[in-house]
């Protein structure tokens, strides 16, 4: 049955709401209710994995006000914002503030970004060196491929088909010659 937008959203909005106790650990971060042109902050349960509250924008205020609400939170997963950093600190002063994940590692590639334009030159020197290294290197002994375990099980499915061929090779050699000796005997 066809249902319009509209109906969705009443249902939504008539829909009651269960009430959970304060999550220990929240991630604060900014959504947009229209790309480019207006924020809001989404607050998620990170134990649970759920959107616990929408907030109609993303000020240090606003985040804090929701932090008042609800005592319980002891950490907060947050990005690199100003205004989130300060709300987290008025909100809940006591809630340890860390990034979350994809900030932190975003905040690892700036400065490893940082790190490798500031020495472009010995890195490129290294690079030749290596490169050179491994041409010399070539002549004398093969590479040693990488292992894993998947690899390494091929390798051993491999090594038994290849006993077991060279094994009914010699079977079958083994064969012919008995024939062969047969006929030259009878």
């Amino acid at each position: 049955m066809p249902v319009s937008g509209d109906t969705l959203l009443r249902l939504v909005r008539a829909a009651e709401l269960q009430t959970h106790p304060s999550p220990p650990v929240v991630g604060i971060d900014e959504w947009a209710w229209r790309r480019g042109q207006r924020y809001g902050t989404i607050i998620c349960d990170l134990e649970r994995g759920r959107v616990i509250d929408l907030l109609p924008e993303r000020s240090s205020e606003t985040v804090a006000a929701w932090l008042r609400q609800h005592p319980g939170v002891e950490v907060v997963a947050r990005d690199r914002s100003g205004a989130y950093s300060e709300g987290a600190r008025q909100g809940a002063p006591g809630a340890m503030q860390i990034a979350d994940r994809w900030h932190l590692l975003r905040n690892l590639g700036d400065a490893l970004q940082g790190a490798v334009d500031r020495h472009r030159g010995a890195v490129r020197q290294a690079a030749r060196m290596v490169a050179q290294e491994q041409a010399a290197g070539q002549s004398e002994a093969p590479p040693v491929p990488y292992s894993t375990k998947a690899t390494r099980l091929l390798a051993d499915r491999r090594a038994r088909r290849q006993g077991c061929y060279e094994e009914l090779s010699r079977l079958r050699g083994a064969a012919c010659l008995r024939r062969q000796s047969r006929r030259r005997w009878a």
